[in-house]
């Protein structure tokens, strides 16, 4: 029972936000939207979810400022997963002996 309560507060809360995200492009959650429209409302969607933000009442340079974030942080977390890649296996896993190539 309560699995089932936690499953349907997150899903009215995902509603919710992208609902938010359909306003925020002044688009009615029912509207039949182009391609190109559809990708700037889930990509709105998305960065909001990653980033914990509140689409409400934002404007479209809010919107497009909390997509910018977003491509920073993916940026710096590639950097920092290269510079991982680069080291030694060994040195990341002591407990690796060998590695096959």
């Amino acid at each position: 029972m309560l699995a089932a309560t936690i499953e349907h507060l997150g899903n009215s809360e995902n509603i919710k936000r992208l609902g938010h995200a359909f306003k925020a492009y002044n688009f009615a959650p029912t509207s039949l939207l182009s391609e190109s429209a559809a990708d700037s409302v889930l990509d709105t969607y998305m960065s909001a979810f990653i980033l914990g933000e509140d689409l409400f009442e934002l404007n479209v340079a809010q919107i497009l400022e909390l997509k910018i974030q977003l491509l920073i942080l993916t940026s710096l977390c590639a950097q920092r997963a290269r510079t991982w890649n680069l080291k030694p296996v060994q040195s990341r896993n002591p407990l690796v002996a060998l590695t096959f190539h």
